[in-house]
């Protein structure tokens, strides 16, 4: 019903864009872009948001997204294993090779991997705004052959267990997680690979920090009440909402200071983390924590170069071509050229 009113011409003023298909939007004029608000806004301007939000939410130079508060997916692993200059898909399949750990915790199934794959490599596979696609003369069979070694769905007899857990006992090579308190993610994570962590990212040729929004909203391009609807927008962007946030990270830069300065100052007198492992409690202890967790932090935040978005006709039909290869049937060659032929008609 709410398509064919938006079809009709019935749009609601703004859109709860979370669990909408909105890139379909944009080339369809639904949307409004919202640069021109901020350039005659008085109360606002893109400038004092995060710069890396709004480049990895831009469409074509446009900003049709209104993104007040996101959460972060990435990925940390061993220093000693991994190398952060060198980092790409080539170098994680090299050690995922000869890996005797598990590489993710149980709740990283082959499908979710998947779906990871479409959203964090950006144009590595699939240009969606050029309309192209590269599958075959890519890194995408191997990285299908490191899909099938996961599980296929998630197993609850793990559920005793978490990524800090299993990392900290030897049983886990890398954390991939969402983060939305991202002083607590660098120190603890730091702690359970023993002082020896480093911020990866999700391996491609990006940076492999991927933007989750906790509220997406679209302007219609069709509201009679567009200036309405912007000053709600402002509101949201308002030092009064957003110093408020507390379970996420705010867009603005002034929050977003002092919102990690707060979770700094919290983790001064917190001496241990918690982390289990089959069942088992362990407090695994913190180093003190400094101001260099801070910049780790705003460093992570600024390489967001990707957001979690995914097209679900596209990920069904990768899936639904995988899965010849996963129940042995084909190569993953053969498979990868089944989805490079479909998915390019698409």
């Amino acid at each position: 019903k709410l398509y064919n009113d938006i079809n009709a011409g019935n749009a609601p003023d703004i859109y709860d864009l979370s669990l909408m298909p909105y890139r379909t939007f944009f080339d369809k004029g639904l949307l409004e872009n919202l640069y021109p608000y901020f350039d005659s806004s008085g109360n606002i301007k893109a400038e004092e948001l995060t710069a890396s939000v709004l480049e990895a939410m831009e469409y074509k130079g446009s900003l049709y997204n209104l993104v007040p508060t996101y959460t972060i997916i990435t990925m940390f692993g061993p220093k000693d294993v991994c190398d952060r200059e060198n980092w790409n898909t080539e170098a994680f399949l090299q050690i995922a090779e000869n890996a005797e750990l598990s590489l993710f915790g149980p709740q990283v199934t082959r499908y979710e991997f998947l779906k990871y794959l479409l959203m964090f490599t950006g144009n590595e596979y699939i240009n969606m705004e050029d309309g192209i696609c590269n599958f075959t003369d890519s890194t995408f069979p191997a990285m299908l052959s490191i899909a099938k070694s996961l599980p296929e769905t998630y197993d609850s007899a793990n559920a005793a267990s978490d990524d800090l857990g299993l990392v900290y006992v030897g049983r886990q090579m890398f954390i991939l997680s969402t983060n939305a308190n991202i002083i607590s993610a660098v120190h603890t994570a730091d702690a359970v690979y023993g002082g020896k962590c480093v911020h990866l990212g999700f391996p491609s040729e990006n940076n492999g920090v991927m933007l989750n929004p906790y509220i997406n909203l679209g302007m219609s391009a069709n509201s009679r009440s567009k200036e309405g609807v912007w000053r709600f927008f402002e509101y949201m962007l308002s030092d009064g909402y957003q110093n408020a946030i507390r379970k996420t990270i705010p867009v603005k830069s002034s929050a977003l200071d002092a919102r990690l300065d707060s979770l700094l100052s919290k983790y001064l007198e917190v001496n241990n983390v918690v982390v289990f492992a089959d069942n088992n409690m362990t407090k695994v202890p913190l180093a003190p924590i400094s101001q260099d967790v801070k910049t780790e932090a705003m460093d992570i935040i600024n390489s967001i170069d990707c957001v979690n978005y995914c097209d679900s006709s596209l990920y069904e039909l990768v899936l639904r071509e995988a899965e010849p290869y996963f129940s042995g049937a084909i190569s993953a060659q053969a498979a990868a050229e089944n989805i490079q032929s479909k998915a390019g008609i698409y």
